[in-house]
């Protein structure tokens, strides 16, 4: 309120003792600087020529002493720190199937990595175990992507270039779809190394898979864990784990596809040959 007192007014902002904090010609009053705490308002009339408030002098002592000056009420102001803070989320999940979805969620748990626009990692959290959720709470606004390393998955690759292009504004919680991360984890990647040779034993009722390229080649020597997965004419008929031999009971062209879990190696798929099987011989003592 004006506080009726003087042909002349003036601005003064201070603080709670009623030191003069500054003399603003006018609103709006920024008070940006001014750090936290609590500050007045006021309005000054005043008519006596010797009035001259500056910054520094208590302004309570002033009108007092003045012959002609008056304070209106005051404005209170409480002056709060301002943080510009919010949240990343995402999920990092696993492609079974290898049709680019994401289905069940990686087991052991994956760390992510919030990386600020120097490209340092100021925060790593790890995957929820159940939903695959990540969270980053508390980030400072800013520009940031988010990395996922997946060496803890059976079929590693590295850690996963970041995705970009994140940024978090006061109060945001940033859920996008876009920084979602999907992983292929059961190593049937269908980039295979190569082809898988075939041969039959004894002219008898058996095949087996081979990469020898000596006549006659020898079985593979596949791992206790391995899979193969047998193909008539490009439809999978048999799936065998472990050993290298598999007897057809249909005539047509076999191929195989072989995984090694634990390399990571897949061998065979399309446009690999096979073998022609155009009869099916009961060869008793082939031993398989």
């Amino acid at each position: 309120d004006d506080a009726g007192i003087g042909a002349n007014g003036a601005w003064v902002i201070t603080d709670p003792a009623g030191m003069i904090l500054g003399l603003p010609a006018g609103p709006p009053f920024t008070l940006d600087g001014a750090g936290v705490g609590v500050c007045s308002i006021w309005w000054v009339n005043f008519e006596d020529p010797n009035f001259a408030p500056a910054v520094g002098d208590n302004a309570l002592d002033l009108v007092a002493a003045a012959t002609c000056a008056a304070l209106s009420n005051p404005i209170v102001v409480t002056r709060e720190e301002c943080i510009c803070e919010g949240t990343v989320s995402g999920t990092v999940t696993v492609d079974n199937d290898c049709d680019g979805v994401g289905g069940e969620i990686p087991a052991p748990p994956i760390n992510v990595d919030l990386i600020d626009a120097g490209g340092v990692s100021i925060a790593t959290v790890m995957t929820d175990p159940i939903t695959g959720e990540y969270t980053f709470l508390a980030v400072p606004c800013g520009d940031y992507s988010v990395m996922v390393d997946d060496s803890g998955l059976a079929c590693p690759t590295g850690a996963v270039n970041p995705r970009m292009g994140i940024t978090v504004e006061n109060g945001d919680v940033v859920v996008n779809e876009d920084f979602d991360f999907v992983f292929i984890e059961n190593c049937t990647d269908p980039v295979f190394a190569s082809c898988v040779g075939l041969a039959r034993v004894c002219n008898g009722n058996a095949i087996y898979a081979t990469l020898d390229s000596n006549d006659p080649p020898a079985p593979l020597a596949v791992g206790a864990d391995w899979t193969l997965e047998w193909y008539l004419d490009g439809v999978l008929v048999a799936t065998v784990v472990g050993n290298p031999y598999y007897s057809p009971s249909t005539i047509g062209n076999y191929t195989v596809v072989i995984v090694d879990p634990v390399a990571c190696v897949t061998w065979g798929g399309d446009g690999c040959t096979g073998i022609q099987v155009d009869e099916i011989i009961d060869c008793k003592d082939c031993g398989n």
